[in-house]
């Protein structure tokens, strides 16, 4: 396979091309400015709809100018594949290939509101008539462009839509129904066995059908979705193969609409799990739209996004697919974004390690709900003050294009656990069938919300964190710190792993409800459950669920040391009263002075269970003594930022490394500040030097520590490059 994305650049382009516009009377001026503007490569979009008007009979000669002129100017391509536009022909050949929703209802394709030339959302791909005809488009398109000099990669799917443009949930057509019965005939092995797990009395695996409503059967819809995401996984395997059987030698990649955690409805509706999805292909990407389509959107959500989506990637680079070139449009109503906001999206994207980085788009939109939206220009093409902030940065990136390819992240020391089923049986609990107003009641969010509220209480300590998958968890020995986000849900080997890995020195923390539901989703007669209440050495007693839960210290030392009355503690939404065992020391109580949180040793590690929701609580402002606590834990680990700040003023930091030197991102989102940086590296000679301005800045080393005294501008990034200098 060749490694085009490893050449010379750091691959910094904008999408171009989504039929019919921009118009081609444009094209060559508009690369040109492209061009001009720094950026090096273009996303073009190959539409099924569009490219394939009669079965078999392709239009190229729009994707061939384009890349002849991409050539001739200078820039890469990236074709990204649609399928979701599909011929008008399709239904007229296929007429029963429809898919169906939640009530049986076949859902007729139209247009989507963006993208006029095909059919939305299509026939279903789980019929082989219609999976046979995707195939052939998408190895024809790739073997027409594989030997294309300016060929970067491939998109073989773009944010991952298929569950788009019809009403309710689905598939539900025979096709998917018979492809779920095999799925559950290879995870239980027979029908006896399906009906021990469902608790059922079936006799026939024809009378085995999905659930069609959350709130019903907790078993039963926790398999139909984990199908859903094994579906979706599949089509994203098949639709990288096709790409590859036409060419086996340029990457493909896969970009999704926004990553796992922090889009609550990604895993329960639509079945997108990035660490799933990542390893079907070359490379991963996601779409990052922090002023428009992202949930409730603040600096520690869009931090925690982009680092989902480098865990979720593990070793495969990963970029930001898709990033707001300009003013958002839904209609009438646009969501503004500023040439310093965008500026900060690419440099914290950066720091999390992105290898990539592609604007939405070059020009407005010119059609649709879109139209006059996310442009990096004017909408007549012409230089934007966005467009010379993107310049600006290109002349960064161009200039150290090999230094920001080869540096990576350092490793984490704290992981965050991500449990999809426990997003899948949230929504299952408290959600709804999707409609315009949601997906659920006010609490269908609630485990990303405290996902989102751990994050942020390290995130605002400056600690860097992992995203640990379920299926992964044998890894967590790796890290120091394991947080469990109201991991309600635990069953059993789940619950072996997390008391070998406290057993052998590990520190994992909790949140009420620990293993609530376990085995066959069966609530558990004690919790926290599958014994992980001799772990925690207590027990969940009293639940109440109220508005105001008050926490209070009974000591200002250990993980309270430093406390101060502005650091006040407060739980939210459950009041779980705990009771301790032997070896449980209660360090909190409620304000009925029943126990709060109990700390304990286990084996040569240390457990930490709170009888509230602590994340949630700090996410919503209610707990700021929260960072307190995880600030004196880590130290606690032995885990400190290898970047201290001499002031309260918040300074996100990130160290990346290369073979012989370290990158130091300082975003800053407040006012202007002038700060010192203790840096702590080993080695002691150093040359530093300000990416931006090229300027080598002073340094001190002292008690084996660097010292560099920076002025941080408001809503701005200075990023540092630190070499080791040559021994004489």
């Amino acid at each position: 396979m060749k490694n085009t994305t490893s050449e010379n650049i750091f691959v910094f382009g904008t999408q171009y091309y989504r039929a019919p516009t921009p118009l081609s009377v444009d094209w060559k001026s508009d690369l040109r400015r492209i061009k001009e503007s720094g950026l090096n490569t273009i996303k073009i979009w190959c539409i099924w709809g569009w490219m394939e008007p009669e079965p078999g009979k392709y239009r190229f000669d729009e994707t061939d100018r384009l890349f002849d002129l991409a050539e001739e100017i200078g820039l890469k391509v990236v074709p990204n594949t649609i399928l979701e536009a599909q011929p008008f022909w399709i239904t007229r050949l296929y007429p029963d290939c429809n898919m169906v929703n939640h009530k049986g209802e076949k859902i007729i394709s139209g247009l989507r509101n963006e993208c006029f030339v095909g059919l939305s959302p299509g026939q279903c791909l789980d019929y082989d008539e219609i999976n046979v005809q995707a195939e052939r488009f998408l190895t024809v398109l790739a073997s027409r462009y594989k030997s294309s000099n300016n060929l970067l990669v491939w998109d073989a799917w773009n944010e991952i839509k298929w569950a788009v443009d019809g009403e309710g949930l689905f598939c539900y057509c025979p096709a998917t129904i018979k492809k779920f019965r095999n799925w559950l005939g290879e995870k239980y092995g027979n029908l006896d066995n399906l009906n021990k797990a469902w608790m059922r009395i079936y006799s026939d695996w024809e009378d085995v059908f999905p659930p069609k409503y959350p709130r019903t059967g907790y078993v039963d819809m926790l398999d139909w979705r984990r199908f859903i995401t094994h579906k979706v996984t599949k089509m994203a395997e098949f639709r990288v193969n096709a790409l590859k059987k036409g060419d086996p030698e340029h990457p493909v990649m896969i970009h999704t609409g926004g990553s796992s955690i922090g889009y609550p409805s990604q895993i329960p509706i639509y079945g997108v799990d990035d660490w799933k999805l990542s390893v079907t292909a070359d490379l991963y990407g996601t779409s990052f739209y922090p002023n428009a389509f992202m949930p409730e959107p603040t600096l520690s959500k869009c931090a925690l996004c982009l680092d989902a989506t480098r865990s979720a990637s593990k070793n495969r680079r990963f970029w930001i697919s898709e990033l707001q070139g300009g003013p958002a449009s839904n209609g009438f109503v646009k969501e503004d974004i500023t040439p310093e906001e965008q500026r900060m999206h690419i440099f914290s994207a950066l720091s999390k390690g992105a290898k990539g980085i592609l604007f939405w788009q070059w020009r407005n939109e010119r059609l649709g709900i879109e139209a006059n939206g996310f442009g990096l220009t004017h909408s007549d093409g012409s230089v934007s003050k966005r467009t010379q902030m993107a310049k600006d940065i290109a002349n960064v990136l161009n200039k150290y294009s090999s230094v920001l390819n080869e540096a990576s992240i350092l490793p984490s020391e704290v992981a965050i656990l991500f449990d999809p089923d426990t997003y899948i049986l949230n929504w299952t609990i408290e959600g709804a069938v999707p409609d315009s107003q949601g997906f659920g009641s006010e609490l269908v969010d609630l485990v990303d919300r405290s996902i989102h509220g751990y994050y942020k209480a390290f995130w605002d300590n400056n600690i860097q964190c992992d995203l640990i998958h379920i299926d992964d968890l044998s890894e967590v020995k790796n890290y120091k710190i394991l947080v469990l986000p109201f991991l309600f849900f635990v069953e059993r080997q789940t619950a072996k792993i997390i008391e070998k890995y406290v057993r052998d020195g590990g520190t994992v923390i909790s949140d009420c409800y620990l293993g609530e539901f376990g085995e066959h989703c069966l609530s558990s007669v004690v919790t926290p459950g599958n014994g992980l209440d001799k772990v925690f050495q207590a027990r969940e007693m009293n639940v109440v669920q109220t508005e105001e839960i008050k926490i209070e210290p009974i000591r200002k030392d250990g993980l309270f040391r430093g406390f101060e009355e502005k650091d006040s503690l407060a739980g939210y939404l459950f009041e779980n009263s705990l009771h301790p065992f032997s070896e449980g020391k209660v360090i909190a109580n409620f304000k009925d002075k029943n126990p709060a949180i109990v700390e304990a040793r286990y084996g040569k590690g240390k457990s930490l269970l709170f009888g509230s929701l602590m994340g949630a609580a700090y996410l919503k402002g209610l707990s700021p003594g929260f960072k307190k606590i995880i600030k004196n834990l880590s130290e606690q680990a032995k885990i400190c930022s290898l970047v201290e700040i001499g002031s309260d003023h918040f300074v996100e930091t990130r160290i990346l490394k290369g073979k012989d030197y370290y990158l130091l991102f300082c975003l800053n989102y407040e006012e202007e500040i002038e700060i010192t940086l203790k840096i702590h590296l080993p080695g002691k000679k150093y040359r530093i030097r300000e990416l931006s301005g090229g300027t080598p800045i002073p340094c001190k080393l002292m008690n084996d520590c660097l010292l560099i005294k920076t002025n941080v501008p408001n809503n701005a990034a200075n990023v540092f490059l630190i070499s080791q200098r040559a021994k004489a």
